[in-house]
């Protein structure tokens, strides 16, 4: 079946019967047994970069899901061979079928399809597989059981971190029904709540508000002990795309490994670089890619046994000024030394690849050129002939790839 774009998704699951069928499929497939992710360079996309149909983590919007996308790529297409994503999907269609108006079900169907379909866009697929994440039922004791008891302990404390930084806003109906909306710079979307009259009239705003928070902090503590279960399960290093996650990791303080101070990496110099600019050249400078990672593998295992940072930005951090920025200014300095004498040697008149051009035309008659004129051909072809060989030491050099990105902008 070939689908154009998540309009085209919509459309034809809108006929009679299809969205059906698609829902019998996913209830067909929940005991299929998925063949473990091959082990190596893995990264699970955490909530807020994977796709996941829950309004907490995204807006919904064809855009909204690639900018998802291409956050989640940014982060990880320097390092990562397989990239698990949550098959949120699948899941909602086994069990909130019964629950969901067909409208809903087109909606989340919708988009789902229209990151997926992102990903198959710019060439990003070899790179994904969509797996489904489970589900904890009872968050503290798994949170607890993944290394997260941390988090359970210090629960009074990130509550008070919501409250102080956050805004709350409650507003009370004339029919005696009230909602509230709760916001913070660490949490991607707004959460709501729509409390009915009766139960209303029985709460001040105070108790609302309060409910609310409650009802955040558990559910994004349980939605990162999901994504840590999952993490382990399939032996790969969390991708955290939200910041609140973020802080509720650090409250669990485990050393980071060599990949995780890799997706804390920021890399300005590639800001505005087109997604699929990127994985295009891991593509074509395979070679060089894997020259960088395992180079830039080293270098973070190397700082780690000297640093004092037990934090992973911290350590990216160090990275980014001491190792990958130094260079990248070696590399342009190399290149620019050797454009410069490749200029200096021609710089008589006669460019390397004219000499190399005359040299073919006039092979018979080479007694007829004056001296000077050989000379100066002769000393623009071992100029090209140098810089030639620069380029090729460079070009095997274990940052050249790096460099390569950079020069994308």
């Amino acid at each position: 079946m070939n689908i154009s774009d998540a309009r085209d998704v919509e459309r034809r699951l809108s006929r009679a019967g299809a969205l059906n069928e698609l829902c019998k499929f996913a209830e067909a497939t929940t005991d299929e047994v998925e063949e473990p992710v091959e082990p190596g360079y893995v990264t699970v996309a955490g909530c807020g970069l994977d796709l996941n149909v829950e309004s907490l983590f995204s807006c919904g919007r064809d855009e909204c899901r690639r900018i998802q996308v291409d956050n989640l790529l940014k982060h990880v297409w320097h390092y990562f061979d397989r990239i698990v994503i949550d098959d949120s999907l699948g899941h909602f269609l086994r069990y909130h079928r019964a629950s969901e108006s067909k409208k809903q079900l087109l909606r989340y169907t919708r988009s789902f399809a229209a990151g997926a379909l992102y990903i198959r866009e710019i060439g990003a697929e070899p790179l994904v597989e969509f797996r489904e994440k489970p589900y904890p039922h009872e968050w503290p004791s798994q949170a607890k059981a993944v290394g997260l008891g941390p988090i359970v302990d210090a629960k009074n404390d990130l509550r008070k971190v919501l409250v102080n930084d956050g805004k709350l806003e409650i507003r009370r109906s004339k029919d005696g029904s009230a909602s509230a909306m709760f916001t913070h710079p660490e949490l991607p979307m707004p959460a709501f709540a729509a409390i009915p009259a009766g139960e209303a009239k029985k709460k001040s705003n105070q108790q609302i508000g309060s409910d609310l928070i409650d009802a955040v902090l558990n559910k994004h503590a349980e939605y990162l002990t999901r994504d840590v279960i999952s993490s382990q399960e399939f032996k790969g290093s969390l991708a955290v795309g939200v910041d609140f996650h973020g802080r509720l990791l650090q409250e669990a303080s485990s050393p980071p490994s060599a990949a995780d101070v890799v997706l804390n990496l920021k890399l300005p110099v590639l800001e505005g670089v087109p997604t699929h600019e990127l994985i295009s050249i891991r593509k074509t400078e395979a070679d060089s890619f894997n020259r960088f990672r395992l180079a830039l593998t080293t270098a973070i295992r190397e700082r780690q046994k000297i640093t004092t940072s037990a934090n992973a930005e911290s350590i990216a951090q160090e990275i980014e000024r001491d190792v990958l920025e130094p260079e990248l200014s070696r590399i342009r300095r190399r290149l620019q030394t050797a454009k410069s004498a490749l200029a200096k040697k021609a710089g008589i008149g006669i460019t390397a690849g004219i000499a190399t051009a005359a040299c073919g035309v006039v092979s018979g008659y080479l007694s007829l050129i004056p001296a000077g004129i050989m000379a100066a051909v002769g000393a623009a072809v071992t100029a090209e002939s140098r810089f030639v060989d620069d380029n090729r030491e460079i070009a095997n050099e274990d940052m050249y790839f790096w460099w390569k990105a950079a020069n994308l902008h």
